[in-house]
């Protein structure tokens, strides 16, 4: 089933709060005082927390719930039960990439999984924006007939790539997400008007 995706809000104020990326590092102290590190996960995630200067509500209409800057965000939440589901968040800053190597045929392989670079670091990319641009060789090739994608970012080809055959693809994607709360704190600042000091959510790798 496909993921929602979170609401793009006009009330959302500048500068937003990104934490990360955020690892897990195993620490180990031997009695001889030896220490030892590991990683418990090789993706990292990351953190977003917002904040809503200006939410209208909408009044004097048939149907008020509907179509309002209060009522999308907070059902938005509630459709997920606080922080119970994943869902999809696009950030314009960070949501896509241009030729991206995302893999090199051997000539058997036929699943790669997308990333984006960040410096030299390889991160997944577990959902997209609408259909991708995806090159075998500078080749394009057509999603439905040469290859499917999955839903955790995964290109399946229908032929596996020639040896050496570079695989980019350029695209927009999301971010999976979960909320860190099981409430929304509102705060009205007039009649029809409310602002949300904070909305923290993180990154969940699939």
């Amino acid at each position: 089933m496909a993921l929602p995706v979170m609401p793009s809000l006009p009330g959302l104020t500048w500068p937003l709060t990104r934490r990360g990326p955020i690892f897990d590092t195993a620490r180990e102290i031997s009695v001889s005082g030896k220490t030892a590190r590991y990683p418990r996960r090789t993706n990292p995630k990351w953190q977003w927390e917002l904040s809503f200067d200006a939410l209208w509500q909408q009044r004097g209409s048939s149907s008020p719930q509907s179509n309002t800057d209060m009522y999308a965000l907070g059902g938005f939440f509630s459709q997920l039960y606080g922080a119970a589901y994943p869902f999809l968040y696009y950030e314009p800053g960070d949501g896509s990439v241009t030729n991206q190597l995302f893999g090199t045929g051997d000539g058997s392989t036929k699943n790669f999984q997308l990333v984006r670079t960040m410096g030299g670091f390889s991160e997944r990319v577990q959902a997209v924006v609408g259909t991708p641009s995806v090159t075998v060789s500078g080749v394009a090739k057509t999603l439905g007939v040469d290859y499917t994608i999955s839903s955790s970012g995964v290109v399946q080809f229908i032929a596996a790539p020639a040896n050496l055959a570079n695989i980019n693809w350029t695209g927009s994607f999301y971010w999976v997400c979960e909320f860190d709360d099981d409430q929304i704190d509102f705060s009205q600042l007039m009649t029809g008007l409310y602002s949300v000091k904070k909305l923290t959510f993180t990154s969940k790798i699939l």
